[in-house]
């Protein structure tokens, strides 16, 4: 078996088109809520992360992680039941 990466990510969008204001205040107020240690003591046990990235980056990984699962599907023949 080719050696694989499978994670697990969440993460939240706003429409195309909406403020760059909103944008900021929304990734401001998310990270907010990421930082209280219960927060962290609850995620850490489960090898989870919290990670903070602006929208760019957001994008990039997004896109990396589309085009990734995409040829896995293509190149394994898979196919929705």
């Amino acid at each position: 078996m080719p050696v694989y990466e499978a994670v697990n990510w969440i993460g939240i969008v706003a429409p195309a088109g909406t403020p760059a204001a909103i944008v900021a205040k929304l990734q401001q107020e998310i990270a907010a809520i990421q930082n209280p240690p219960e927060l962290q003591n609850v995620s850490r046990p489960m090898a989870s992360e919290a990670m903070r990235m602006g929208p760019a980056v957001f994008r990039r990984l997004h896109g990396a992680g589309m085009g990734k699962w995409e040829r896995v599907v293509k190149e394994g023949g898979i196919k929705a039941a």
